[in-house]
This record gives structure tokens, C-alpha cells and sequence, in this order.
């Protein structure tokens, strides 16, 4: 027997007892059982097939690009044959094998071409959602590495087609393969198709077509960009004041960038925003002119915006129900909420308070459990009031809860009460 047939018996053994991280080592270090893992997936045995496909999806995060390119041309037929298997699990497991090889990797426009027709073709068979939801990993990694006819008649043809996953396929090709050169055509191609597909009837698709949009949330606007750039802003506010958690956040982030590049291209011409907010009135895309005019913030054209409704009567149309709410931050855990509560010392803390000579004066034992019996507190009434200051610091000196006497007229005590206590707790002894 071989060494490459040892090595192929042996890896085989590891699958077969569901040794992957083993089957993991020997292909890293083998060149031939990495081709071995490959072959694997023209076999009959679905089962096989899916653990080999596991392991292959280790295997390769830790390979190089230069080794992936390699790998490309000759297994991409094996791994999208593997992909129309009509068994999801392995459908999925060699659709994340291609999006983790194809990473980084600019593709010959044959295989682009190759990959897209698969793609295509397993959206239009309505497999399972588990199975669509992970086309949009490869789609994000398909780059081409010349600009081909073929290339653009594969991504034109989805773009043109009436369902609106194929279409979102051919937008996100088209930005893969494009580069922005300030030329609007491109952002006009991306605002006018994507508006199918902000919808909460297909999240998938709308999470798609939001997470397309942000990618071109920073590009500048032009005139010609402004009514197509409206219909999008309403059509994502609706999604961000919607009812769907899992389109929300993301559509409000992405309505708040657009209302950003709305407010930079009005800054300072609320005269010429007014002119487009009224052929959206004439229109009657009374939202879109609500929205607009709270992105160009202009305090002076929203006033004017309430003065049309109302005379249009359209008061029902509340311009600050469409105002979006704030960020919702994740709840702080118990131990971070309790630190908000929690105050540094204060310096004075740790400051050694003066002594007077009520502190050092030597204390005989109090009597009176702890109390001043009324003659005593008839006695510190006429030291204080008198000013006896000896008397008042032999009371203190005999009885110390004469000293809280004295603080609770400092505190609640009316205005010569307060000042003879005051002058009696910062008397020192010796000065008596």
C-alpha cells in the first residue's frame, strides 16, 4: 500500500469515528490528505460527505490565501456540486466551506460566473431558509479579478429579474464589482432597486438590502439622487417605527445616515429644500416630505411644512410621529448598576479633625445611664445662655452627652441658640 493510500485509508477512519479535529491535523500537515478531504466530496455517502465538509471548514481558516487560490480552481465544481446536495446539512456545510475559501480571493471571471449561476439557481428552487440564509456570506466575499462581459451579464440579468432576492443578489454583486467614482448612476441603480425589498414581509431580504444601504450611507448626494433618496428614508423610517426587533436598529441607524447626508447637502438652503418638499406635497408623498423636512432640520421650514398640512387638511399627519426614538442601549448588569451609587471619599475623610479641650479634657465616668438629668440640663441652659464657658466645659468634661446636647441646638436650635452653642463646642480649655 501507498503512503497516499495510508494516508487516505487513515483519514477516512478518523471521519468514520467522528475524529474531526483529528482529520483537521493530519490535512494541515498533509498536502495529500487536504486533497483527500476534497475528493471526499464526490462521494455517495451523505455522511461523508458532511464530516468531511466540517473539517474542511477548520482546515481552512487556517490556510493562506495563496493556498486557498490554488485550492479554487481546482474543487469549486466539487464544493457547488456539494452545495445542490438535497440534503440541507451538507447544502449548508459546502455553502460555508465556498464563503470561507473564496475570502479574500478575487475570482477568474469563469468561476464568478460559475458560482453566480449556482447561487442563482438554488434561490429560484426555494430550498429551506436555513439553506438561503447563508448565501449572503459568500456573496459578501465574490470579487472578480478583471472586469468581463460575462461578469455584467450575469449581475445585469439579476438586477432585471422580478424576484426580489435575485435582485438583491445582483445589487450586491454590482457594488462588489463597481467602484464609486461620483458618478450617480451607481447609487441611483442601488436607491431605485432596493425599495422592494424594505419590507417586514421577508426579513432576511430586508436585513440584506439594509446592511447594502449602509455601505453606501457615507457617499455625498446629488440632485438626482434626492427623490429616490426620500422614498428610501420613509421606507426604512417605517421599518425603524415598525414592530420587527430584528429589522429596528439597523433600520434606524441607517435612517439616521441618511438623514445625515440629507441634512449636509440643505445645510444653509432651506429655501431650495422647501422647493422639493412641495413637489413631494403635489405628489402626495406626504411622508416623504415629513421625513425630509425633519432631516434638513431646519426649524423655519418645518413651521412652513405644519402650515401646508393644515391648510392642505392633513393635520392628522403628526410630523413628530415621525420623529425616531434613541438608542437603546443593552441593560448594565447588577454589578455595574450598583456603581453608580458607590462615592469616593471625600478628602476631609481622612483629614485628623482638631482636638479642642473637650476632647483631651480627662472624662469621669457619666451617671444618669447615658442621659442629662433635668438639673443638668437646667444647668447647661444657664451656662449657654450666660456664656460660662467654665461651667459649660465642666459639664462636658463630667456628662459628654452634653456635647450632643449642644450640637442638636446647633442644628435645630433657633439664631442665639445656635450661636452660643457654636461658641461653647470651639471654646479650647485653655483659653477658659
Amino acid at each position: 500500500m501507498t503512503t497516499e493510500e495510508n494516508t487516505s485509508k487513515l483519514l477516512r477512519e478518523y471521519l468514520s469515528s467522528w475524529k474531526i479535529s483529528k482529520a483537521v491535523e493530519l490535512a494541515l500537515g498533509n498536502d495529500a490528505a487536504l486533497r483527500e478531504l476534497f475528493k471526499l466530496l464526490r462521494s455517495h455517502d451523505d455522511e461523508m460527505k458532511l464530516r468531511a465538509l466540517m473539517a474542511l471548514e477548520d482546515v481552512l481558516k487556517a490556510l493562506p490565501e495563496v493556498k486557498r487560490l490554488f485550492l479554487v480552481r481546482e474543487f469549486i465544481d466539487d464544493l457547488i456540486n456539494a452545495a445542490k446536495s438535497n440534503d440541507d446539512a451538507v447544502s449548508i456545510r459546502a455553502l460555508k466551506v465556498i464563503a470561507r475559501l473564496i475570502e479574500g480571493i478575487p475570482l477568474d471571471p469563469e468561476t464568478f460566473v460559475k458560482l453566480g449561476h449556482a447561487l442563482k439557481d438554488l434561490v429560484k428552487s426555494e430550498r429551506g431558509e436555513k439553506v438561503l440564509l447563508v448565501i449572503p456570506q459568500i456573496l459578501e466575499n465574490m470579487r472578480v479579478l478583471s472586469p468581463d462581459p460575462r461578469v455584467h451579464d450575469v449581475i445585469s440579468r439579476l438586477l432585471k429579474s422580478k424576484n426580489p432576492r435575485l435582485k438583491a443578489m445582483g445589487l450586491r454583486l454590482l457594488l462588489n464589482v463597481s467602484v464609486y467614482t461620483g458618478d450617480p448612476s451607481l447609487l441611483r441603480e442601488v436607491f431605485s432597486s432596493v425599495r422592494d425589498m424594505l419590507t417586514e414581509k421577508d426579513v432576511p431580504l430586508a436585513d440584506f438590502a439594509l446592511t447594502i444601504l449602509l455601505e453606501i450611507a457615507s457617499y455625498p448626494l446629488t440632485e438626482e439622487l434626492i427623490d429616490d433618496v426620500a422614498r428610501t428614508l420613509t421606507l426604512v423610517k417605517n421599518l425603524a417605527l415598525g414592530r420587527n426587533p430584528e429589522l429596528r436598529e439597523k433600520a434606524r441607524l441607517m435612517a439616521e445616515k441618511l438623514e445625515e447626508a440629507i441634512y449636509r447637502y440643505y445645510k444653509g438652503r432651506p429655501e431650495k429644500a422647501k422647493e422639493k418638499i412641495n413637489e413631494l406635497l403635489i405628489e402626495e408623498r406626504f411622508y416623504e416630505a415629513i421625513d425630509l423636512a425633519l432631516a434638513v432640520g431646519d426649524t423655519y421650514v418645518l413651521k412652513w411644512l405644519a402650515e401646508v398640512l393644515e391648510k392642505m387638511g392633513k393635520e392628522t399627519l403628526k410630523i413628530n410621529e415621525r420623529v425616531l426614538p434613541g438608542p437603546r442601549y443593552p441593560a448594565l448588569p447588577p454589578e455595574k448598576k450598583a456603581q453608580r451609587y458607590l462615592k469616593p471619599p471625600s478628602l476631609s475623610q481622612f483629614k485628623t479633625p482638631r482636638k479642642s479641650a473637650l476632647d483631651v479634657a480627662p472624662k469621669e465616668p457619666s451617671t444618669g445611664g447615658g442621659r442629662l438629668t433635668e438639673e443638668e440640663k437646667g444647668e447647661l441652659e444657664r451656662a449657654t445662655g450666660s456664656g460660662e464657658e467654665e461651667k459649660l466645659i465642666e459639664l462636658s468634661g463630667k456628662k459628654p452627652e452634653a456635647v450632643f446636647e449642644l450640637v442638636h441646638k446647633l442644628e435645630e436650635g433657633d439664631k442665639f441658640e445656635r450661636m452660643d452653642a457654636l461658641r461653647a463646642l470651639s471654646k479650647p480649655r485653655g483659653e477658659a
